[in-house]
């Protein structure tokens, strides 16, 4: 469970920084665009490359943290055992579904790597780049589900997300609560 856990944060602490590149390729778009009438070629296409690349490789981490949202209304009221089982079924639920998503993402990323299909732009970047990106990062999460599902079980979960304070950022990217 160490070893999914530590994949999740050292992906979601990259998933930060491509966040990072993301915006500075974008704010020099925007500056070498309009205040020097300049544009590149790359930026845009790039950007969205990394936008997608840190979206999927920050699920694992978003899960092992807690982060996703969480509508509390009746789990709260729900008794210790209770609330372990609707833990339960939403980890199996997510765990599923993305399960379902990476074989199929799979199959897409590898039938465009086959056929060499590309973006058709000035740069034209292979499709499978970004289209990997997918089955990559709902694999990591279809992992972490089930280290999740582990932690529910042997009480070494927090249950909900009541645990963490609203506002308390505590727990951000690089801790690990485990």
């Amino acid at each position: 469970m160490r070893a999914i856990d530590s994949i999740s944060i050292f992906l979601g602490n990259l998933a930060a920084w491509l966040f990072v590149a993301t915006g500075a390729m974008l704010t020099y778009e925007v500056i070498a665009r309009y205040a020097l009438n300049a544009p590149t070629i790359w930026a845009a296409e790039l950007s969205q490359i990394l936008m997608i690349a840190g979206v999927f490789m920050a699920l694992g981490v978003t899960l092992h943290r807690r982060q996703h949202i969480m509508i509390e209304a009746l789990y709260v009221r729900f008794n210790p055992l209770g609330q372990k089982l609707a833990d339960s079924l939403t980890l199996l639920f997510i765990g599923i579904f993305a399960a379902v998503v990476c074989y199929w993402g799979f199959d897409i990323a590898l039938d465009s790597y086959l056929k060499n299909r590309s973006s058709g732009t000035m740069l034209n970047i292979p499709n499978w780049w970004s289209e990997a990106l997918v089955p990559l990062g709902l694999g990591i999460l279809c992992l972490q589900c089930l280290a999740e599902l582990v932690r529910v079980w042997k009480g070494s979960r927090r249950t909900g997300s009541g645990w963490r304070k609203p506002g308390n950022h505590e727990g951000h990217l690089g801790e690990d609560d485990a």
